[in-house]
């Protein structure tokens, strides 16, 4: 191998050889030994066979160093807290990153409004609000449509996050998602959850601790939005025997709102406790605010003495007449049978006994779509929501709980202010605005 390294070293001098006699002698000797050397390397053998068997490689250093890396892995889609999202005043959303997902920096939240319910119709008609026609690819899980998603805020965090939106419309339905964004790149969308808004703006107040209600027998949290009745003895044990009790007097205890109501719509949400006894919750004028607490001192006894009967059921007519109840009166059931005009009242509350919903006498549509004036029992929703039109003189109640769905609507007098009421008889509690979670 030397040699032949040797040879090309030759070969290379010669090509620079300028004077040509000299080049040809020079290259004559080289091409001699050109053809000795490649005769010599078709007969080459080497010495020894090459093997690296005693060899071996030593990788771990190189091992450990790729076992330390560390890859970037993007977040996973946010799952949103269908328990803790509400649409009580604005889009409040909360969601949370899985426990496997990548880290997150921040979130983005948009929303798209996808249509209205009906929230209102004629003054002497029934009400019920039919369920939002939303296309099928507008669900949980829908493909996106050719509406127009807007972007809310973004939202800082690395875990569980939440953000709100106030620009939203009343008597709305609207679709949500959140992404997620982390240093490795951002996540898919979220599950898309179809949200309502109420049927009007929210009524934000408190109940009023100066209203003259009954302290003996009503408790009001701190923050004035939950109040608990504590039941007397002898109303437990009637009510044990007989948890509606038909015809019977019985002294309802009652409590307003700090607020007046003197024009607009405005809608509020209500939470009853489904073991409470007797809950009563609607509106009040506040002309008819003096009967109510004028007379709870008088109706506070449950058996009344025989000397005080006449003056109590005076009392009665006299509070019957002017429309204004003050306790709990189950209705028959059986209608007289004669058409009847339904009048504005003073006061309109239905009754919640027992994890029932006793709506007020009057005209109400049933589930399969007939029509009676008799009083009617319905399941207890989760949420109830209380909407009042001033303007036009009438209170509706509705079913929070996923589509809203209307109760009955009856006519209210509205001819002054007209407050938030809530009643209650024997053991309950209720609290006003649960879906604000601020």
């Amino acid at each position: 191998m030397l040699d032949c390294w040797g040879l090309v070293g030759l070969a290379q001098e010669v090509l620079r050889e300028n004077d040509q006699l000299a080049f040809v002698l020079a290259a004559r000797h080289l091409h001699c030994r050109v053809v000795k050397a490649i005769e010599t390397l078709k007969t080459f053998m080497p010495a020894d066979i090459p093997s690296f068997q005693g060899f071996q490689l030593d990788v771990s250093q190189e091992l450990k160093l790729i076992s330390n890396l560390s890859f970037w892995k993007a977040p996973f889609p946010p799952e949103l807290d269908t328990k803790k999202c509400s649409a009580y005043g604005g889009l409040n959303i909360h969601w949370s990153l899985p426990l496997d997902s990548g880290p997150a920096k921040s979130f983005r939240l948009e929303y798209q409004l996808i249509g209205f319910y009906e929230a209102e119709s004629s003054a002497n008609e029934a009400v019920c609000i039919e369920e939002l026609d939303v296309p099928k690819d507008s669900r949980v899980g829908m493909k996106e449509n050719h509406q127009e998603w807007i972007c809310g805020p973004l939202v800082e965090g690395s875990g569980a996050a939440v953000a709100s939106v106030t620009a939203v419309s009343p008597a709305s339905a609207y679709a949500v998602r959140v992404q997620a964004f982390g240093p490795a790149g951002s996540s898919d969308y979220s599950q898309e959850l179809i949200i309502y808004t109420t049927p009007a703006e929210v009524l934000w107040f408190r109940l009023d601790d100066r209203s003259g209600y009954n302290k003996d027998s009503l408790e009001l949290s701190e923050d004035r939005r939950t109040v608990c009745s504590q039941a007397p003895l002898g109303i437990v044990a009637q009510l044990a025997e007989r948890p509606c009790p038909t015809g019977t007097f019985l002294p309802v205890d009652h409590i307003v709102g700090d607020f007046a109501i003197t024009r607009g719509r405005h809608a509020w949400v209500v939470d009853v406790d489904p073991s409470s006894c007797v809950v009563r919750v609607g509106v009040v004028n506040a002309t008819k605010l003096p009967d109510w607490f004028s007379t709870s001192r008088q109706l506070s006894s449950p058996r009344p003495s025989s000397g005080c009967l006449l003056a109590r059921e005076t009392t009665v007519r006299k509070l019957k007449r002017c429309g204004c109840v003050p306790w709990f009166e189950q209705d028959s059931g059986h209608d007289s049978g004669s058409e009847e005009v339904e009048t504005a009242q003073p006061s309109l509350l239905i009754t919640i006994a027992r994890g029932r919903l006793f709506l007020p006498r009057g005209q109400t549509v049933s589930a399969a779509g007939s029509t009676n004036m008799a009083t009617e029992a319905l399941p207890l929703p989760r949420r109830l929501t209380v909407c009042l039109d001033h303007d036009e003189g009438w209170v509706a109640f509705y079913n929070s709980d996923g589509t809203p769905s209307c109760f009955c609507r009856r006519l209210v007098d509205c001819s002054g202010p007209v407050y938030p009421a809530f009643g209650m008889l024997g053991g309950g509690k209720l609290r006003i605005h649960p879906l604000d979670l601020g």
